[in-house]
């Protein structure tokens, strides 16, 4: 496991939590709304495991206080904790994840969408229930 924080110490901290249960994990420090730590972070797995296997995007903040109380930046910084960390984290990653399935597929032929299915994505009119 690759565990990332902004707060190398959290991160250090979850590392221990999981090898502590007899699993191997190691720790990036990253601020996962910056591209540039994105990237960096993707490299460094890469270079710890060799591949990636699962995104976990489980990172979210909050402000306190109304619409009022809240300013621009502390808005701006949640969105982009929430929704930006998200789509830097999939637009580095998919495409290893694709590299990788390609790789696979000349053992283990697999349909093309099949690379990227592991994500949730929403269902087209066609395919909603009814």
């Amino acid at each position: 496991m690759f565990c990332v924080d902004r707060n190398g110490t959290a991160a250090e901290e979850t590392v221990n939590i999981i090898k502590s249960e007899g699993n191997k994990a190691s720790a990036f420090t990253a601020d996962v709304a910056r591209a540039g730590d994105v990237e960096a972070m993707v490299a460094a797995c890469l270079k710890a495991y060799g591949r990636i296997d699962v995104l976990d995007n489980n990172v979210g903040i909050a402000e306190m206080g109304s619409v009022v109380e809240v300013t621009e930046a502390e808005w701006d910084r949640v969105f982009a904790v929430n929704l930006k960390s998200a789509f830097l984290a999939m637009k580095h990653v998919i495409p290893v994840m694709q590299k990788q399935a390609a790789a696979r597929s000349s053992t283990f032929p697999r349909s093309p969408r099949s690379a990227i299915s592991a994500f949730p994505t929403s269902p087209t009119p066609r395919q909603r229930p009814r």
